[in-house]
């Protein structure tokens, strides 16, 4: 989804007129998007909405259903172009670029373009170059591509900013790792400007004893991606990485739990339908009520028992309807008994230890009274009623 760029087009604004326009673009997407999928309707648009959208749009690790923006999806799309520049150096599109921006240093993304190259889509795609390289390193090999103070290759990252008083003073700023590595002796061959004094030295020889170590025989360098485990650039780990939150809480009961449900074997729309129960979104009449304050719900009564209020612990906990099943599933599975509360129920979920087949068969026949008793609300399906549900869930049992 890289932002256009019409050759045609001769104004002089065009081009910072049509990436505005694309980011605005986006930008008004995602706010309908979202205004159609939040509960609170702020995008203007009609309609009752069961979870809202910055929900959603998180990743699965933090209790969403890792639904990307399109401007998360747009960022890193356009990131793939700067690591193609790393990794295909011998390409006529990336030689063109190299000869015409010019990077300042071995290993450097050009990013030199002028006011009027406006219209270049080289510059809609450096808008990315900061975040792009925290997350890119490097394969040493020769360090033929890398250079040894601006390139991220070393433990601490980049040396010149980890260390700015040593690269004040150096004089071969712009040398690449094969210019000042010397292969007869295996030694940095770095010249300062000055004596180094007894505490700049100390940092020096600290630096060097960390440094990894050159291989001439081993090719040119190659790019790496930091945050995937293979070190291989990907679309997948750039929009997890530009959308993951550094203070997500780690400990969250909700997103084990919401873990523990995706690696579960059933099938994917009973996983979506467990997601919306742990998020309290399931449109219960108690739910529904609440999203519609100015509408009076007649009745409201729950439609198996037809007696009490239909909220969500009633409806899947302590319905006359229902109880039999958990009851049946207690004898049959021999655990112990469902609390009326949901909390309790989830935390016995997170209980169960999933290497054990026997923990396995009880965490699917959970699911499996959870999602009947959701459908034998409605009439239509015959396959889920009361009856049917209890012959079914002991035949399972047994």
């Amino acid at each position: 989804m890289m932002e256009g760029e019409n050759g045609n087009d001769r104004s002089g604004g065009g081009g910072r007129n049509r990436r505005r326009w694309w980011k605005a673009y986006t930008a008004e997407l995602d706010r309908l998007v979202e205004g159609e999928n939040s509960n609170d309707g702020s995008g203007g648009l009609k309609g009752s909405h069961l979870i809202n959208w910055s929900i959603v749009t998180k990743p699965k690790e933090e209790g969403g259903l890792g639904i990307s923006r399109l401007q998360v999806t747009n960022q890193a799309l356009l990131s793939k172009w700067l690591w193609r520049y790393h990794s295909e150096p011998n390409s006529l599109w990336r030689r063109l670029i190299h000869i015409k921006y010019k990077g300042k240093h071995p290993g450097d993304l050009p990013s030199n373009i002028s006011s009027s190259s406006s219209k270049a889509p080289w510059r809609s795609i450096i808008n990315n170059i900061d975040w792009f390289k925290s997350n890119q390193g490097w394969n040493l090999n020769n360090g033929d591509q890398i250079s040894f103070w601006y390139s991220n290759w070393s433990p601490e990252g980049c040396l010149s900013t980890a260390y700015p008083r040593l690269f004040a003073l150096s004089i071969d700023k712009e040398s690449s790792i094969k210019d000042v590595w010397n292969s007869n002796n295996n030694q940095w061959e770095i010249t300062f400007r000055r004596k180094l004094n007894d505490r700049e030295l100390s940092t020096w020889q600290k630096i060097l004893e960390n440094l990894p170590i050159p291989r001439t025989n081993r090719g040119p360098s190659k790019p790496t991606w930091i945050p995937d485990s293979k070190k291989l650039f990907s679309i997948a780990s750039a929009k997890s990485c530009i959308s993951h939150q550094p203070d997500r809480p780690v400990a969250n009961p909700r997103v084990k739990l919401l873990e523990l449900i995706w690696k579960t074997h059933v099938p994917m729309k009973i996983k979506f339908f467990m997601w919306c129960l742990v998020q309290r979104k399931l449109n219960t009449m108690e739910v529904i009520q609440q999203r519609m304050p100015n509408t009076l719900l007649q009745p409201n009564w729950c439609v198996l028992c037809k007696k009490d209020s239909e909220t969500g612990a009633h409806l899947f906990l302590y319905c006359d309807r229902v109880k039999p099943l958990w009851s049946l599933l207690h004898r049959s599975l021999n655990f112990a008994p469902i609390s009326d509360d949901f909390e309790a129920m989830f935390s016995f979920f997170l209980s169960l230890n999933q290497s054990l087949p026997k923990h396995k068969v009880v965490l699917c026949g959970l699911i499996a009274i959870l999602w009947g008793n959701w459908c034998s609300r409605d009439p239509t399906l015959k396959n889920y009623s009361a009856a049917t549900i209890a012959l079914n869930l002991n035949a399972f049992c047994n």
